[in-house]
């Protein structure tokens, strides 16, 4: 059993070298990595020639923009049996692919494996199976780099929905979205505490500032509840936080004008979003 890892970049150069080094450490060399450069030039290229002997690099350019459609173009290039979604400014721990191996291969039952971010899952210290209730509720959240699945599902779920995700109006949600089909279709997601991805946070300062991305992202979210059809006390409760956190944080302009348009985006998200989409 080997492992896809499909990596979407675009307007990255130095960034990417942290997961390739991290790579290039892994005590286990049973994967090969699929890098989708949507980059104008040749920014990256140097960089990945430097670790072209190191580990299986297949780099490809695509002229389209959209992370979502990168992905989907990515999973047409795969080799192997299980796949993962790395961000192209992410690291991994050294034993990470081992150690998924290991789930895996034990443990047929499991479909999909969510690793830990140890910067912003650092509050989940156990192993423990998703509920589906979570995932209805809307109560987890995951970043795609987290997300390590069999390749198979695929097929019975569908490649990642290209309206949704980094550089479409609705701006984020694809992970989410393939993750809410794949526990609705009864496939088996387990956490594992154990096998940890690190992935840098938005400096706070900064993440008030960019509004657009805020409502961007926020329009997404709105979809996936009007896209899979959740529960209205749901939506509600997705529509009540934002309010109380301006209440919260009613010295602070940028802060109010955060969640303003954190309310908003999930509005206008819910109300743009059509099946035939």
């Amino acid at each position: 059993m080997k492992i896809s890892l499909i990596v979407a970049t675009y307007n990255r150069t130095e960034a990417i070298k942290y997961l390739l080094e991290s790579l290039n450490y892994q005590t286990s060399r049973n994967f090969e990595l699929i890098i989708v450069d949507q980059n104008k030039d040749d920014r990256i290229a140097k960089i990945l020639y430097s670790f072209n002997n190191n580990f299986i690099l297949k780099h490809f350019k695509l002229d389209e923009i959209g992370l979502s459609m990168a992905r989907n173009y990515g999973l047409g290039k795969a080799s192997y049996e299980i796949i993962g979604f790395p961000d192209d400014d992410c690291s991994y721990e050294n034993d990470l692919i081992e150690k998924l191996l290991v789930i895996f291969t034990n443990n047929n039952d499991i479909d999909c494996v969510l690793a830990k971010n140890i910067i912003k899952s650092d509050k989940i210290n156990i192993d423990y199976f998703i509920q589906r209730k979570e995932i209805e509720n809307f109560s987890i959240k995951f970043c795609s780099n987290q997300i390590f699945l069999k390749r198979y599902i695929f097929s019975e779920i569908g490649f990642f929905d290209e309206k949704l995700g980094l550089s479409n109006w609705f701006g984020c949600g694809e992970e989410t979205d393939i993750l809410i089909k794949l526990i609705r279709k009864g496939k088996v997601a387990f956490y594992s505490n154990q096998i940890k991805v690190f992935h840098p946070t938005i400096i706070k300062k900064s993440r008030y500032i960019d509004i657009e991305n805020i409502r961007s992202r926020s329009r997404g979210t709105g979809a996936l509840w009007k896209k899979h059809n959740f529960k209205k006390i749901v939506i509600f409760r997705g529509l009540l936080s934002p309010v109380f956190k301006i209440i919260l944080n009613f010295y602070s302009i940028s802060k109010i004008r955060y969640f303003l348009n954190v309310m908003s985006g999930r509005i206008e998200g819910y109300r743009n979003w059509t099946y035939s989409n």
